[in-house]
């Protein structure tokens, strides 16, 4: 247990040390959304693609071929670079 305190007379609440991390994947365009992929697994190369895979069609449905994909600084691997290169119109930064 962790314990944060704060100046003043606000009580000490115990915290936990290990609290669970949802993450969240999902695009958007100046028009709309897709669906917003939630979990709690650590992200790899392997998983990111079942992402891809599942959220490309969403995007081509509502794009067509007229969209560019672009993500985060995250280091992506080789093989996901990969994958992204073979199935996407353009790729930005």
């Amino acid at each position: 247990m962790v314990k944060r305190w704060h100046k003043g007379t606000r009580p000490i609440r115990p915290m936990p040390k290990d609290r669970t991390k949802i993450l969240a994947w999902g695009s958007f365009y100046e028009k709309g959304k897709t669906s917003l992929f939630c979990f709690v697994q650590i992200m790899n190369a392997q998983f990111y693609i079942e992402i891809l895979c599942n959220h490309l069609p969403e995007i081509r449905a509502m794009l067509g071929d007229n969209w560019r994909f672009q993500q985060d600084n995250d280091d992506t691997s080789k093989l996901a670079k990969e994958f992204i290169a073979e199935n996407t119109t353009e790729l930005l930064g």
